[in-house]
Formats: structure tokens, sequence, C-alpha cells
């Protein structure tokens, strides 16, 4: 949580070369981050994929690697973060693409640059977002099938990851408060 509010924070300076487009690759991430979704899936969104309600928007979609149709209230999440994010780069044209312009090399690319900026010492790569998104549900929900589902996983296995990651990070704190035993 402290890397992505780090790269959340990051100002990108127009005397910085690539500034919008390092500004947009972070968004991109930081959509990934609050939404679970895969690259594939981010780089696809169009206008049409949201729907505006009373409460605020809602994200239809269709994930390219399962073909499983799901929802994401945008306004619910991460205190409507994404939501955020998608008013800042909704494109007038119905059929233009939200991230237009990010291949996934170029985002990865412009992520190690935003990983120096924001002193994050792992390396960082779109991939990063959806297993940010996993991890920090769990923390917060501990609940290990509503991770499954809303990343899409069939098996039980997949979700494993996020929450032995949640244990680990669990245990460092413990540790650094209470001396191990021997």
């Amino acid at each position: 949580p402290e890397e992505r509010e780090r790269v959340e924070a990051l100002k990108f300076d127009e005397n910085i070369p690539n500034s919008q487009e390092l500004e947009k690759a972070r968004d991109m991430f930081l959509f990934g981050c609050y939404t679970g979704l895969r690259f594939s899936d981010c780089y696809e969104l169009t206008r049409l994929n949201f729907n505006e309600t009373s409460k605020g928007l809602i994200l239809k979609f269709r994930a390219k690697k399962t073909e499983k149709i799901a929802n994401r209230p945008l306004y619910l999440l991460f205190d409507g973060k994404p939501q955020q994010i998608v008013r800042k780069y909704m494109p007038e044209d119905d059929k233009k693409r939200l991230f237009r312009g990010m291949a996934n090399s170029k985002v990865n690319r412009y992520l190690k640059v935003i990983a120096e900026m924001a002193k994050v010492h792992r390396g960082l790569y779109f991939k990063a977002s959806r297993d940010t998104f996993g991890t920090t549900l769990y923390m917060l929900s501990g609940d290990d099938k509503l991770v499954q589902t809303q990343l899409q996983h069939r098996k039980r296995e997949q979700t494993d990851k996020y929450i032995h990651l949640v244990e680990q990070i669990e245990n460092e704190g413990l540790q650094k408060i209470f001396k191990p035993c021997e």
C-alpha cells in the first residue's frame, strides 16, 4: 500500500520528457491496481464500457482471457479513484480507447521510470497492478472467495498466492514488533 501511495502521489512536470505519457502509464497502472483488470482488458476499454448511475460510474466488460462478463462499481473502489481516472481520459468518441496509445511494452518501460521516481524498490510492471488489487482486496476483506470472483479465477489455487502474500506481510509486521522464539 505504501508503494502504491507513492506512485499515486507522483507529479509529472511538463519539463520531464514524455511527462504526459508517463502520467497516462501511471494512471493506467493505478486503474489496474484499483480494479484488478488485466492489461488486455484495460487496453480495450472505451466509453461504451461505462454506465453513469446516480451513485457514479459502473464498469462493465468482457474479460479477454476468460470471456467472462464482469461489473465493477468504480465509485465504490478505493474511494472512487478509478472513477476519477476514467473521467480524466474518457474519450468523446465511443470507439476510441480510454488508454489509447499505451501498448504493453511501452507501459512497462514507463513503469520502470515511474518506479525510480516513486522509490519503489521492486521494479514495476503492469502485472503487479493485478497482484496489488488481489492482495489489497484480501487484506481489507479477508474474503478469499471475493478475491477469487473479482479476479475471475476458476481454481482456488490461483487465488492462494494473494492469501500467502498477505500472511507473509502480516508475519513480517509481527516480527518487527516481537522477537522470534529461539
